[in-house]
């Protein structure tokens, strides 16, 4: 299946990926120069090539040139980038507002969302059809659609057709934003977890955002379609929600797991620098390049050094607890980025 790529490329070498899909499986690979290259599928312009057709080499965007992009997301069938000076840019699907712009035309060239240029935007994240940003000062704006609470506004509406902030508690700061589907969840200064969207685990919509209890104070947060992996300040790594195929990371599967949640069983020696979660698998990295993996393994693309067997007859070994991820011939360089699809992962070595 051809799939849809934004590489953001930093004078030649890549410090960061992020990868979020849903539905027609979107990809955003993080760099640190700032030309956007795109690639895949573009029926909506999603690529942001001022067309529709499809890309099957790299190509760069040529209207974000002059800007230098630090950070990127993708949804169902838009993009949308955070510029050095805390501009958004969106491109692609404009159903339900999905680019924050005030009509509902599809986008082929990323635009500036004009609602934001007051506020300097450091984060972004991007549900089916919205988007959640949060600014330098701590603010925390969404759009899109809101069915079922996915912005936060306190209220259901069919759509927020334009940013807007999220119902938080006055004087709550936000760091950090992380997408589902349906759902997100934030993680602020002090260390507090909100969620709000379609609680996956009660079942329930949620339009106002609500406080996640939590053993401690929180650092980094990432959010699949129906489970959450959350990175401690003292460093530990807890989870909630399904865990089908053992997402959770806790030696157990089969059930569907509440806040707080459990505790994944981490090595002592690895020191987790980050957290990131597919559709039924989580990995984490460690400060020393190692990716330790847990859950779905269907198609045996999560075996240690093996590739994956041919789809006709899938090999299906669940790690229950997170093991450590090697490369086969690939060799065993120093891992720097990682990144999660529905049901497939991408890591990117130091050179």
């Amino acid at each position: 299946m051809l799939v849809s790529l934004v590489v953001l490329v930093i004078q030649y070498a890549i410090l960061q990926v992020c990868v979020y899909s849903v539905l027609n499986f979107s990809y955003k690979n993080m760099h640190f120069a700032g030309e956007c290259f795109t690639w895949g599928k573009n029926y909506l312009g999603q690529l942001g090539l001022g067309d529709d057709e499809e890309r099957y080499y790299p190509t760069l965007v040529e209207a974000l040139k002059e800007v230098r992009i630090v950070k990127a997301a993708g949804g169902g069938n838009h993009s949308a980038f955070v510029t050095d000076d805390g501009r958004v840019f969106t491109t692609g699907c404009g159903y339900f507002h999905a680019t924050g712009h005030p009509t509902e035309q599809h986008l082929h060239v990323p635009k500036c969302v004009d609602a934001l240029k007051a506020q300097k935007v450091v984060d972004i994240t991007c549900t089916a059809i919205g988007c959640i940003t949060s600014c330098v000062d701590g603010s925390c704006f969404s759009w899109g659609e809101n069915e079922k609470g996915q912005c936060g506004s306190g209220a259901i509406s069919k759509h927020v057709p334009q940013p807007q902030p999220v119902a938080l508690p006055a004087g709550t700061e936000i760091a950090q934003v992380s997408s589902g589907k349906k759902w997100t969840l934030a993680v602020t200064r002090a260390g507090e977890i909100y969620m709000w969207g379609f609680d996956p685990i009660k079942e329930i919509v949620v339009s106002t955002p609500v406080v996640i209890p939590l053993p401690g104070p929180a650092a980094i947060v990432s959010t699949s379609h129906k489970h959450a992996i959350i990175l401690m300040r003292d460093g530990s790594v807890i989870g909630w929600g399904v865990n089908t195929l053992g997402a959770l990371g806790d030696g157990t599967k089969g059930t569907t797991i509440p806040p707080p949640g459990v505790k994944m069983h981490v090595a002592p020696e690895y020191k987790v620098t980050s957290v990131h979660t597919g559709a039924l698998h989580s990995l984490v990295l460690t400060a020393c390049g190692n990716v330790l993996v847990c859950g779905d393994d269907l198609f045996g693309d999560k075996i240690p050094g093996q590739p994956a067997p041919p789809m006709d007859t899938p090999v299906h070994t669940d790690q229950l607890e997170p093991i450590k991820l090697t490369f086969g011939p690939l060799g065993d360089g120093r891992i720097v980025a990682v990144a999660c699809n529905t049901f497939h992962t991408l890591c990117v070595s130091a050179l």
